[in-house]
């Protein structure tokens, strides 16, 4: 039995994925959608359109960190969080998103992982 829509739950099943639709990011685990609201997961119905996964650590360049490690007891949905807040602020001052493909220069990409790696080593996470 699935949960009902609207429900929240603090933290996601284990072994879910990220997708993308246009400009909106869902997790799926068990054919059960979420979206994220605060610091709670939304039962929603299956998005429409194409869904695409969602890879936030992507290796495109050598400056990309492999591994993320936090140093300050972080929670997995801390971690989450703040990868996905680092993310997203590299990519807007980058203008490269390496979870979407599209032609962009090796300093945009560069800009982006030199961004990513700087917003998480102030949130106490060290990159190798």
């Amino acid at each position: 039995m699935s949960p009902s829509i609207g429900i929240s739950i603090g933290s996601l099943p284990s072994g879910y994925i990220r997708l993308r639709s246009g400009n909106n990011i869902y997790y799926r685990a068990n054919d059960v959608y979420y979206i994220q609201q605060g610091d709670e997961y939304v039962v929603v119905e299956e998005p429409a359109g194409e869904l695409v996964a969602v890879e936030y650590e992507q290796i495109a360049t050598s400056s990309a960190p492999a591994l993320v490690i936090p140093t300050a007891g972080q929670s997995p949905e801390e971690i989450d969080q703040d990868r996905y807040l680092c993310h997203f602020d590299a990519r807007e001052l980058s203008s490269y998103d390496p979870s979407l493909p599209a032609e962009s220069s090796v300093e945009q990409r560069e800009q982006y992982y030199e961004k990513f790696a700087e917003c998480l080593s102030q949130k106490d996470y060290v990159l190798q």
